[in-house]
């Protein structure tokens, strides 16, 4: 056996994971990264009437597993980056990176806790420029068998354990 011993530092990040933008026009953007670069969707957001108004939208390899989301688009009055986000090794990466943007006093958004749709364990912080960022690590993998899901805008922020969204800082 090994001692399991963590250096404080910050989350070493394995890569860029997804990215969320803000949009005006949720239907043309989302037609447009579907169209042109073809994504697809795991998870729909729908209102009370039905229709679409938010896709968690992934590579299509096929057979292949591929992460849950790669792409997020939200509709907003104003267009701009959402967040971005950077997978870490491990949950214990999460409380490393935690820990030290805390410390260094930056300023925490929202987490540490599970997502519902796509399943991460995620911890959101503020740049310097006030862009939301995220760490995350174990999210679902899914490939083209995987059905999409449709549910509620409203899960869209739910949590399966961790802070809930209602306290997250904007």
């Amino acid at each position: 056996g090994e001692f399991v011993r963590l250096k404080a530092g910050p989350s070493q990040c394995k890569r860029l994971g997804h990215i969320v933008i803000n949009v005006t026009d949720f239907e043309k953007t989302n037609k447009f990264y579907k169209s042109n670069f073809g994504l697809i969707s795991s998870d729909e957001c729908v209102d009370e009437n039905g229709k679409t108004c938010l896709a968690f939208n992934r590579v299509d390899q096929g057979k292949n597993f591929v992460d849950h989301h790669c792409l997020l688009t939200v509709p907003t009055d104003t267009a701009g980056l959402g967040h971005i986000a950077f997978e870490v090794h491990d949950v214990n990466h999460i409380f490393l990176g935690h820990e030290y943007l805390k410390n260094k006093k930056y300023k925490h958004s929202w987490g540490i806790g599970r997502h519902v749709l796509g399943s991460q364990i995620f911890d959101y912080w503020f740049d310097p420029y006030g862009f939301r960022v995220e760490h995350w690590t174990d999210g679902d993998l899914l490939n083209i068998d995987t059905p999409v899901g449709i549910t509620s805008i409203a899960e869209a922020l739910e949590v399966q354990w961790g802070v809930d969204s209602k306290d997250r800082k904007t």
